[in-house]
């Protein structure tokens, strides 16, 4: 009985120095990876501060964080930030790690902050990408783009602030805290994928006019995912901005880079006039709480057909409201 006992108390030894020694051991290799694949994709300045291997947070799989990542634009946009996160994280298949083919199973990315610029002239912030043609370096590293690939079972993103600046189109968008939560396993060619969307403070600007003011955005969907042949088909899901509340059926799929087929239904969920008035941002900012309204509405639609640079779908809006009114508190009549 004492030899078994000593004999499990120096395994349990080896297996804990193992366990902590294996970050160690394979860190430099994730690092390498990482900064290869930045370095031959990227054409922009990436920094990132801190970064720790881990095999307890994630047991039994290999977490990979990095922290203060920043990526800063150069020649037109010198100095311009496009992304900052916070925190970036990875859990990865520990024995994968062992292998060529790392394979990463989650992806947690914390308070990011990105601001997307198109210039006047058309030039976007984001393009950094270089292409095969710029540089021979690329082409000998595509060889390799098998060093590793997603298995993902979940990815998320907390608390990220979103800007879009579109000079020629004059469109100005703001997002901020936005949540986004997607799990499923993405290495399957068919998947069941649950997907949950909150954004506390969402405004479009087009051309001056604000269709959209600190909206609140909630969209929770329940879609069977085709990932072979690229065909997402929606079951329980329901889109709310402020109080007006969407549902939606069908699919979309992408049959191949140019085209997007979708055919899709939705209608809403309620029928009360003021869920509707909660979309005018003069009323849902100020006094939405103490409006009296009375009536019904009833909005549905569909959208059905191809999407591409030449061609849009079908598709039809049907919006039906009844002996509406509503009435201000400070406001002596209605309308």
């Amino acid at each position: 009985m004492k030899k078994f006992l000593k004999f499990f108390t120096i395994f349990i030894v080896l297996v804990l120095a193992l366990l902590i020694s294996i970050p160690f051991i394979f860190k430099d290799k994730l690092v390498e990876i990482v900064k290869e694949e930045i370095n031959s994709t990227l054409n922009a300045k990436v920094d990132f501060g801190e970064f720790d291997l881990s095999v307890f947070k994630s047991f039994p799989n290999l977490a990979f964080q990095i922290n203060n990542v920043n990526v800063v634009g150069v020649d037109k946009f010198e100095g311009d930030t496009l992304a900052y996160i916070e925190q970036f994280n990875l859990d990865v298949d520990i024995m994968s790690v062992m292998g060529d083919n790392i394979k990463i199973k989650t992806i947690n990315i914390e308070s990011p902050q990105i601001l997307a610029r198109v210039l006047a002239d058309s030039t976007a912030n984001w393009d950094i990408y270089i292409s095969v043609e710029d540089t021979t370096v690329v082409e000998e590293s595509t060889e390799e783009s098998g060093s590793y690939k997603l298995a993902l079972n979940q990815f998320a993103i907390h608390n990220a602030t979103i800007v879009y600046d579109d000079v020629p189109g004059n469109i100005n968008t703001i997002i901020k805290n936005f949540n986004f939560e997607l799990s499923g396993d993405l290495a399957e060619d068919l998947s069941k994928l649950d997907i949950k969307t909150t954004i506390e403070e969402f405004t479009v600007d087009y051309e001056g006019i604000k269709y959209l003011k600190k909206s609140k955005i909630d969209f929770i969907a329940d879609i069977n995912a085709d990932l072979a042949n690229d065909k997402y088909t929606f079951n329980e899901n329901t889109l709310k901005i402020n109080e007006l509340e969407l549902s939606f059926d069908g699919y979309t799929a992408l049959p191949n880079d140019e085209d997007i087929e979708m055919d899709i239904t939705y209608g809403l969920k309620q029928t009360e006039f003021k869920h509707i008035l909660s979309l005018i941002p003069a009323v849902y900012l100020t006094d939405f709480n103490d409006v009296k309204t009375s009536g019904s509405v009833k909005l549905e639609g569909f959208v059905k057909g191809t999407y591409n640079e030449t061609q849009l779908p079908a598709f039809d809006l049907f919006l039906l409201v009844k002996n509406a009114m509503f009435k201000y508190p400070d406001l002596p009549q209605s309308a």
